[in-house]
């Protein structure tokens, strides 16, 4: 049983002792990537600050490195031990690849949308405008907001990162808790 459990075993033994650890932790952050975005404008003169570094990932203190990590050793193991035939490191690596690839392009493209719908814009003039017809009741339509983006992506996740920022400006428009409105959001896409 213990061996069904290894790459469990790796893959929180190497969390905790990375992420527990300061010094090792310190060290391998120091490895970043980061993307620099200039100031932009929208021709209705919506502005978006530059960030030197937008997006810092720190690839060695990653979740997914963590993951990939305790795949590999796992995947080591198992073959030594003979559990994996010849060529099945190839053929479970094909699969996987194939059922992920349609998951990861749709978190990609919903990713890039709302970027796209915040950076113009779009997301402050809808909220505006929500705000303007619902007032202090919008608390009660957050979680219909969520439920909305649930039933058009099919997933909480989906949802949350369609309206996300919507949900946080309509927070800070009405005046409500911006945790509040975010938590309404993900129950209401639950």
């Amino acid at each position: 049983m213990h061996d069904a459990l290894l790459p469990y075993y790796i893959l929180v033994g190497v969390s905790v002792f990375v992420l527990l650890t300061p010094p090792i932790k310190d060290a391998l952050s120091a490895w970043k990537m980061s993307v620099p975005i200039p100031e932009s404008m929208t021709g209705y003169g919506f502005v978006n600050q530059a960030y030197d570094h937008y997006g810092v990932v720190t690839w060695l203190t990653h979740s997914g490195f963590f993951l990939l990590l305790s795949a590999l050793l796992s995947g080591a193991y198992f073959a030594q031990k003979g559990w994996i035939k010849e060529g099945g490191i190839k053929r479970i690596s094909a699969k996987t690849l194939k059922k992920s690839i349609p998951a990861s392009l749709s978190v990609v493209l919903l990713l890039a949308m709302s970027k796209v719908m915040a950076g113009s814009g779009q997301v402050d003039i809808l909220a505006k405008g929500t705000a303007a017809v619902t007032g202090s009741y919008y608390a009660f339509f957050a979680p219909l907001i969520g439920t909305l983006g649930a039933f058009m992506s099919s997933s909480n996740v989906s949802s949350n990162i369609l309206f996300g920022q919507f949900q946080e400006n309509m927070a800070g428009l009405t005046g409500k808790s911006i945790v509040s409105i975010l938590a309404a959001q993900t129950a209401g896409a639950a």
